[in-house]
């Protein structure tokens, strides 16, 4: 029971920690020169944006998340604002894997989790503003 309720009301830093990271990787592959996300399971992504424009989203989300890893809980309102950013992101990209069209899912399966995680932070971040810690559970 122990492992349940740390597990449901526990320390979202671990997951916040892996959404920076994932954002931070994606920054740097598509801030490599040429056309990165042309024939992937991700090219659906440039219906919507350009290249030059997700690397700027991805580069701002995971500014954002290492700065509220480091400054957690004390604006309540604005770190739920980039949470629901990095809903929308990573929605987007495991929208834009899952509908590649060639029938296999198997590409949208670490967009769709870090989808999850990324709901799942924000779901804790509007129950509980700024208690984000073991320490406050």
């Amino acid at each position: 029971m122990r492992t349940i309720i740390r597990l449901l009301f526990g320390d979202t830093l671990p997951t916040r920690f892996a959404l920076a990271l994932a954002a931070a990787i994606w920054t740097v592959i598509l801030a490599v020169p040429g056309d990165n996300l042309v024939g992937t399971p991700y090219g659906r992504m440039l219906w919507i944006a350009s290249e030059n424009v997700w690397t700027a989203l991805f580069a701002l989300y995971g500014a954002s998340m290492w700065y509220w890893i480091v400054h957690s809980g004390q604006r309540p309102r604005a770190e739920l604002v980039v949470h629901t950013f990095g809903v929308l992101l990573f929605s987007t990209t495991a929208t834009a894997a899952t509908l590649n069209g060639d029938g296999f899912l198997g590409y949208a399966a670490p967009q769709l989790t870090l989808a999850a995680s990324a709901l799942w932070v924000f779901a804790r971040s509007a129950e509980c503003p700024g208690r984000n810690r073991v320490r406050d559970v």
